[in-house]
C-alpha cells in the first residue's frame, strides 16, 4: 500500500485551510479517528490536500471490513491557530 509523504520543506504544500479525517463510529456513538501502522508508528488517517486522502481510502476501506465499524468520511473547515512553536524562541 503506497502511502503518500510530504515534506514541507520542498516548498509543494500550500497553506491548509480544511482537513478530512476517516472517523470510525463504535456501536455506542463514540467516535475515534481511524490510525493505520507505518512501521511501529499508528498514523492517523488525516489528509490537508486530495491526494493523499485518495492515498489513505484503501486504508479506512480495510479497516472498516476488518472491524465492521462505519467509517465516516469528515471535513473540518475552521482553521484556529491555537499556539506556534516557534524553535529559535527556545532556551537552550
Amino acid at each position: 500500500m503506497n502511502v503518500v509523504i510530504d515534506d514541507p520543506a520542498e516548498g509543494r504544500l500550500p497553506r491548509i485551510k480544511s482537513l478530512w479525517a476517516f472517523v470510525s463510529i463504535d456501536n455506542d456513538g463514540d467516535e475515534g479517528v481511524c490510525a493505520a501502522m507505518l512501521g511501529d508508528i499508528a498514523v492517523p488517517l488525516i489528509a490537508a490536500d486530495e491526494k493523499r486522502l485518495k492515498s489513505l481510502r484503501p486504508l479506512a476501506e480495510e479497516i472498516a471490513a476488518r472491524t465492521s465499524k462505519k467509517i465516516v468520511l469528515a471535513r473540518f473547515t475552521e482553521r484556529v491557530d491555537e499556539e506556534v512553536i516557534d524553535p529559535s524562541a527556545r532556551d537552550v
